[in-house]
């Protein structure tokens, strides 16, 4: 993916203009449909996330869109982000506390509601940290597309993009009826995040 300098210097002189409204709790949608224009300027191939961080600070996250290949480009772009007071920029969407229900907009621009308060999961570990995951889950959409995007979303929000890309290998999702068909050694969910890091630590 060819970046060019000047529309990248571009966005964030425009970051910059625009950051005090982009803090806001009632940010105009006239600024966030800016936003999302303006990064695709950089690349179509990206998205992005603005959220509260830490200390008070806002953080604005360029995503790859689960591109390996576009994490060393949006590691680049974030490179050349000005200092903003209150502002952290990241290269991928960061982990986020865990809240097992949300609502999903889909292509044909209707919701769905998932509730993942009772998934479950299997890690297995691999020498160079690198695992592979079964997730159980007890109610998803029968959508194939649908049903991998909601838990490619539950995963990167627990675990935060870039652990995502460079620490899961194969992902496998299966209904709650073949669960113990396969093992007995479930974890709830949302100690994910807690069990690699412990995993890694190692």
């Amino acid at each position: 993916m060819n970046i060019n300098r000047a529309q990248l210097e571009n966005f964030w002189l425009w970051f910059k203009s625009k950051s005090p409204q982009l803090r806001s709790s009632y940010t105009e949608r006239s600024t966030i449909e800016e936003l999302d224009q303006m990064v695709g300027t950089i690349s179509p191939q990206l998205d992005w996330e603005v959220g509260p961080y830490s200390d008070g600070d806002n953080y604005f996250a360029l995503s790859p869109c689960l591109s390996t290949s576009n994490l060393q480009v949006t590691k680049s772009i974030v490179s050349f982000a000005p200092v903003i007071p209150g502002w952290v920029f990241l290269h991928a969407k960061p982990a986020k506390a865990w809240v097992p229900k949300w609502t999903v907009f889909t292509s044909s621009n209707s919701t769905y509601s998932v509730d993942a308060t009772n998934w479950k999961y299997i890690l297995y570990a691999y020498d160079d940290n690198v695992f592979d995951i079964d997730i159980c889950v007890d109610s998803l959409p029968s959508d194939e597309t649908l049903r991998k995007s909601v838990v490619e979303t539950a995963l990167v929000n627990i675990l935060g993009e870039e652990v995502f890309l460079s620490r899961l290998a194969a992902i496998e999702i299966l209904p709650f009826d073949e669960m113990y068909a396969k093992s007995n050694n479930w974890s709830s969910f949302e100690f994910l995040k807690l069990h690699m890091n412990k995993l890694e630590s190692k």
